[in-house]
């Protein structure tokens, strides 16, 4: 449990200085980055068991996935 809220802690803090970045929330483009981003971090540090996965990808859908190639 120690490592999970360790894992959590540090994700919000990268997504506190994302979006204090200038016009993140006028750039789609930024948010989706940070969607994915979210998505990798919990698929690499298995924080959310994989039948689990779904569901938050749907959730934290990306606007434009052909934006981010």
């Amino acid at each position: 449990m120690k490592q999970f809220c360790e894992a959590v802690i540090d994700m919000v803090d990268h997504i506190q200085q994302e979006i204090a970045s200038v016009d993140f929330w006028r750039s789609r483009h930024a948010q989706d980055m940070l969607r994915l981003w979210i998505i990798n971090e919990v698929d690499d540090l298995d924080l959310i068991p994989f039948n689990k996965q779904e569901k938050l990808a749907v959730s934290v859908r990306i606007e434009d996935p052909s934006a981010l190639l």
